[in-house]
């Protein structure tokens, strides 16, 4: 059996601007930069730490703020689309006999709403955890449960912190550019594949 691991935010669900519009909300609260819109494609391109230098908010403070991110973020998250073309990408690798699972820092109670609120029904685990660099332990967990081998999985995310997960647990990635870290950020890890529509990842996998 071949798994194909998705991650959530930025690759299923375009969550890009909302997660601006709550941070925005709360930099006006605690003095941080706020963003403006033609910033955000400056902003993708930078790592976690430099985005954090460039909206002067503290690298000890980033857990708290992902905290009440994830807070108002959950009160809105059951609003907003899916990435054009990934429901029915979902549907086609699941007719091609792909075993299918989500590894995200959003919330196991978000995911399965939105999943069956957008009748999005082919995937067969979740698996989440708050901590913003913890994924490769959340891999481990995916492959342990599965008792898959490492190269029949291939994990599909957006950020630069995915590709580095999935390099520290030795399987394979294909990073997307629709999400939140731009391609010039994601060609800097070096991920086994980088696509640009949806429709690109069955070419890879299939």
């Amino acid at each position: 059996m071949k798994h194909i691991i998705f991650d959530f935010d930025g690759t299923i669900v375009q969550s890009k601007r909302l997660t601006i519009d709550i941070y925005n909300e709360l930099a006006k609260k605690n003095k941080y930069k706020i963003v403006e819109m033609n910033e955000i494609p400056y902003i993708s391109t930078l790592s976690i730490p430099q985005r954090s230098k460039y909206l002067k908010v503290p690298l000890w403070k980033l857990p708290h703020l992902l905290t009440e991110v994830r807070k108002k973020y959950t009160q809105r998250i059951l609003k907003i689309p899916t990435v054009e073309g990934v429901p029915e990408m979902i549907k086609e690798l699941h007719r091609f006999g792909y075993q299918l699972g989500i590894i995200s820092t959003n919330t196991e109670e978000n995911i399965t709403e939105y999943l069956s609120i957008h009748n999005i029904n082919h995937i067969s685990k979740v698996f989440c955890s708050t901590n913003l660099f913890g994924k490769h332990k959340l891999i481990y967990k995916y492959l342990n449960h599965f008792n898959a081998d490492k190269e029949n999985v291939i994990y599909i995310g957006d950020e630069i912190r995915d590709i580095e997960a999935c390099k520290k647990a030795k399987i394979k990635i294909i990073s997307v550019s629709w999400g939140f870290d731009a391609k010039e950020l994601l060609e800097q890890g070096e991920p086994d594949y980088i696509v640009d529509e949806p429709k690109q990842i069955k070419h890879v996998v299939i």
